[in-house]
């Protein structure tokens, strides 16, 4: 594992990559903590900010290029942007469930998933852990993505359950 991918990477590229680690953080301990207390809003008023930033950090990233500037992970920031409008309207409302609907699935869509493609070969979290960007799906390349998206998973049924309750 090297940083060194991550430090030649642009500003934008930085900012999007701890925004988006910082809010998978943040919305972890969310899931195992209380809802509704201060601390559980102020926690997820920076969650909303830090996804903020991830979703148009992304528009300035253009490593895929399908239409011009943009790939299909564009419109997740789409997505994204218009989620956390849904899931903070539907608070303010008292609509908790769809508040807690919005919320994982942004959580588990719009970072985890999308987290599992920065695993994709050239993208800097994959030079990061594998080193050449040629690295494409060998078992060992395939050894990270199924135990990581195992631990997703249990995570998300976890805090379903924890959240419920």
């Amino acid at each position: 594992m090297s940083f060194d991918p991550f430090l030649k990477a642009g500003l934008v590229i930085q900012i999007h990559m701890i925004a988006a680690i910082v809010a998978l953080v943040i919305g972890g301990v969310i899931f195992f903590n209380p809802k509704g207390t201060p601390k559980h809003k102020a926690l997820g008023k920076t969650w909303v900010v830090l996804m903020v930033i991830v979703a148009l950090t992304s528009f300035f990233i253009s490593e895929l290029k399908t239409w011009g500037p943009f790939s299909p992970i564009h419109l997740l920031s789409v997505l994204t942007l218009s989620t956390l409008v849904v899931a903070i309207t539907a608070i303010r409302k008292g609509d908790v469930k769809r508040h807690k609907s919005a919320m994982l699935g942004l959580y588990f869509g719009g970072l985890v998933l999308a987290g599992l493609f920065t695993l994709m070969p050239g993208r800097v979290i994959n030079r990061m852990l594998f080193g050449n960007p040629e690295f494409y799906f060998s078992s060992l390349s395939l050894a990270w993505v199924f135990p990581f998206s195992a631990i997703v998973i249990a995570i998300g049924v976890m805090a379903l359950r924890s959240s419920s309750k």
